[in-house]
């Protein structure tokens, strides 16, 4: 808005800066009331976590108890602040052991972003903001005094000329900060991952020592025909023992049913008899024999019977047991054989020689082959599909995606149109009245509201990716975990940055738009006015962007609040506490709300990315957002690596196979930010000048390769050298332990089927129900 002033254009120009200026004020005034909230929520949510944690060790620390002793955490102290001299005192090794590799890996990406930001953070208040200040002071021209906010004035917006030379050269320091802080933690990671290849937890694990053979034809699914098979392949390295899947038919199916009516009869007792000395008159009922499907019954309420819940659930269970005794009887060699094998080697390093030969392994092979997953982390329902089967569910998975992201428009739609709330003042009157008449009010709802709104709907999003990701045929439940990251942090580069960001831009453009016509009406000036209207876009298009950053400073609190909620366990404590009230709770419900929970990194992991985007994003741009960025990602570590440390397992280790996902989103981040100059430097200097960011652009892609042919092979397979191979574990004596006891199989033919558990005060009533 710097090339239109009052001398030029009248009325309209007056007009245009006196809305441009209500945009300059709300803004950064709803930045301050959000960020003084949600500061006063985390001092909140951290003394109530100090308060509590030593009263509640199960709740905030249940891994100290449920921790196999050479995993077991530092004791910490019951002061309150017992747990910070041993959470900072653990050493990235003695981490290693405790939490794996996972878990480390998760911690060294949110310190990577520490060290960049503070790095960012520091250039940017060095020099930006003390450039971008003295020039919007300097050109002040014909404007009142506050004309344009604090916040403003250290932003890009109104800065052209030569000025931006400094952010070009700013741009490629940050670059090469990036670079810098990527390659040193990728060295690191790539050590961390070597040692934990010969750890003696990977070196002993069947899994870690076994190749998974998929897509088998009939014609080859016996144990002998596999193993003829493989011979004449060229491979480093034989098997030991090769044994194909069987079928667990009606199994699984019936032990799933007979766990869920044992959770049932344990809900419905302990409801019953939550007062035992004066239980209901009437005994607990449920619906069975709906005329449709059984299970509409809990939801319906009407068809079928009504019959005692309690004898019905007890009849229920007694009836499961007999049909999986009887399906249990069947021996192995009874059951249809399944399209997929299990390939034992004597070590870890054999079988990752023969994956990695048979990854490029022509497809005359028929089979497919590679690493096989934990028994406990295979989906055995996936696992015998075919390429079509398995082609067929990816397809669905995408389509119902891609329509998923469509609907989820609209949510951000009103996010974007209540954050931009002052630029509809320009059509809708009442907006424009309530901008004028409760102004404070106003600061408050744009600083406060539109973050509330998209953070409880992100929180949506990713049982819905959840459910998506189960339907794509993934092998196994860390595979679908890493489709849900994928597609998560897709999905809110998409819809919470890019989509948000056209809609503010044109929501905001409309509204200047629509006040320059009616200054120029109110004017009398002829209709070409217009067209300075329509020349002047592209500069009011990168001023509402920029503008746009007030918005995402409103975010960064807000993160850092759920965070620190997150630590207090302010939900768990409240869920609990109401559910003991109002219903009661099962002794199995009792114990494991004791146990570690599972940590979320298919959570996690997109939205701290979705904060770096943002951050690296706005850095040349706006100062502040890296600042606000480095506080959360500060807050954030400390938070979760006590949580990660006390509180949360990882369900099934990977080895960091997240990593070179993550650091390639990163680097994509630092091309978006590069992209984003470029156009700046086009629109406010010239397009020939805007090549000079071109070999930024380049050297990431550089960058990249040069990063991928260092490390990856080294983090992707176990290749030992000399000095490494006398650290691995040969079992070249076991293959007929391994055939007969510690074959893979479906876990429900272990069968381990639920026993129902009640309450001591409940045993009295039991011969009278």
């Amino acid at each position: 808005m710097a090339s239109l002033n009052p001398s030029s254009t009248g009325g309209a120009s007056s007009l245009l800066d006196s809305f441009s200026q209500k945009l300059d004020t709300i803004r950064p005034t709803g930045v301050l009331v959000q960020m003084g909230a949600m500061a006063g929520g985390a001092i909140g949510a951290f003394a109530l976590f100090a308060c509590l944690r030593p009263l509640n060790p199960y709740i905030f620390q249940p891994r100290v108890k449920y921790s196999e002793s050479e995993k077991r955490p530092p004791p910490i102290g019951s002061g309150i602040f017992g747990w910070v001299q041993p959470m900072f005192r653990v050493s990235e090794a003695e981490l290693m052991r405790s939490i794996g590799l996972d878990a480390v890996a998760y911690l060294r990406f949110l310190r990577m972003c520490i060290h960049i930001f503070i790095c960012l953070t520091a250039l940017g208040f060095a020099s930006l903001v003390p450039s971008n200040y003295v020039y919007n002071l300097k050109h002040k021209v014909d404007r009142q005094q506050g004309d344009v906010s604090f916040f403003s004035n250290m932003t890009l917006q109104d800065v052209r000329g030569p000025w931006l030379w400094l952010h070009t050269s700013l741009a490629y320091i940050f670059t090469f900060v990036i670079f810098f802080f990527i390659w040193r933690n990728y060295a690191k990671f790539s050590a961390l991952k070597r040692a934990w290849f010969l750890s003696n937890e990977y070196q002993l694990s069947l899994a870690t020592r076994t190749v998974l053979i998929t897509d088998i034809p009939k014609s080859y699914r016996t144990d002998k025909t596999i193993t003829f098979h493989l011979s004449h392949l060229d491979l480093p390295a034989r098997p030991v023992a090769v044994h194909v899947g069987h079928s667990a038919g009606q199994l699984p199916k019936l032990i799933a049913e007979h766990d869920n009516a044992v959770r049932d009869l344990e809900s419905t007792i302990t409801t019953y008899t939550k007062r035992p000395d004066k239980l209901p008159e009437e005994r607990p009922t449920v619906r069975i024999g709906h005329p449709r499907n059984e299970k509409l019954n809990k939801l319906s309420n009407w068809g079928g019977k009504r019959v005692d819940a309690i004898d019905h659930l007890t009849e229920k269970i007694k009836a499961l047991e007999q049909q999986i005794s009887q399906s249990e009887r069947m021996r192995v060699e009874e059951r249809k054989c399944e399209s997929y094998a299990f390939a034992i080697f004597k070590c870890s390093a054999d079988a990752h020689a023969v994956a990695k030969a048979l990854e490029r392994q022509p497809k005359d092979t028929k089979c497919h082959f590679q690493l096989a997953p934990t028994s406990q982390d295979i989906i055995w329902e996936n696992i015998k599909l075919g390429r079509v089967g398995r082609a067929a569910h990816r397809l669905s998975a995408t389509i119902l995606f891609l329509g998923f992201c469509f609907l989820a428009m609209f949510p951000v739609f009103l996010v974007s149109l209540l954050s931009n709330i002052v630029s509809l003042s320009a059509f809708v009157p009442f907006i424009r009245t309530w901008s004028i008449n409760y102004k404070p009010l106003m600061e408050a709802f744009v600083g406060v509201i539109p973050p509330m709104i998209s953070v409880l709907f992100q929180a949506a999003v990713p049982s819905v990716l959840r459910q998506i990701a189960a339907r794509q045929g993934n092998f196994s439940k860390t595979q679908s975990d890493r489709a849900v990251t994928a597609r998560y942090d897709a999905f809110l580069l998409f819809n919470q940055f890019f989509i948000f960001s056209v809609t503010g831009v044109f929501v905001s453009i409309a509204a200047l738009v629509v006040v320059q016509i009616k200054g120029i009406r109110a004017d009398g000036q002829k209709a070409q006015s217009i067209g300075d209207i329509i020349t002047s876009l592209p500069d009011q298009v990168y001023s509402t962007f920029v503008r746009q950053s007030s918005y995402w400073l409103t975010i960064l609190p807000l993160r850092g609040f759920t965070a620190m909620l997150d630590l207090s366990k302010a939900k768990s404590l409240a869920g609990i506490w109401t559910k003991d009230r109002l219903v009661g709770r099962t002794p199995r419900e009792i114990r494991d709300a004791r146990r570690p929970l599972d940590f979320e990194y298919d959570v996690y992991y997109p939205n701290h990315l979705l904060l770096f985007t943002v951050a690296i994003v706005y850095a040349p741009i706006s100062p502040m957002v890296t600042l606000f960025s480095f506080v959360v990602f500060c807050v954030s570590w400390i938070v979760f690596k006590f949580q990660l440390l006390y509180a949360f397992v990882t369900r099934e280790e990977t080895g960091g196979r997240e990593w070179r996902v993550v650091i390639n989103r990163v680097l994509f981040s630092t091309i978006i930010m590069q992209i984003i100059l470029f156009l700046t430097i086009g629109l406010k200097i010239g397009w020939p000048q805007a090549v000079a960011i071109i070999p930024m652009i380049l050297s990431v892609f550089v960058f990249k390769f040069v990063l991928s042919r260092r490390f990856d092979q080294r983090i992707h397979w176990f290749i030992p050298n000399r000095e490494e191979l006398a650290e691995v574990n040969l079992h070249e004596g076991e293959a007929t332990i391994y055939q007969l006891e510690a074959r893979f199989h479906h876990p429900s033919m272990d069968v381990n089927v639920l026993r129902p558990m009640l309450h001591r005060s409940v045993e009295p009533l039991l011969p009278t129900m």
